[in-house]
């Protein structure tokens, strides 16, 4: 199973940009790279246990940034990681 790269963008547009930018970057044999686009993508994923991911664009000014950053967080068990969040939490 390939290990899920979720891409928190402001839109779709900034999403497909950035993958055009940065593709090979990603090891896609090993990497599925996810457009998070609503936040029920990560409820009930409890499968997917300490997500990797970034915030690109206009990511700050979606509806939903702070639902999303609380899942993420609720999936992750890298300290790292949950500081990085908080601190995005922080943020917003």
């Amino acid at each position: 199973m390939k290990k899920p790269y979720f891409i928190v963008a402001g839109n779709y547009t900034e999403y497909i940009k950035h993958v055009n930018i940065h593709c090979m970057e990603y090891d896609l044999s090993t990497t599925q790279v996810i457009y998070l686009d609503y936040v029920s993508m990560l409820k009930g994923a409890k499968k997917i246990l300490d997500p990797d991911g970034i915030f690109i664009g206009s990511w700050k000014e979606r509806t939903d940034i702070k639902d999303i950053v609380l899942e993420l967080f609720a999936l992750t068990l890298d300290s790292k990681k949950c500081d990085i969040l908080t601190k995005v939490y922080n943020s917003l």
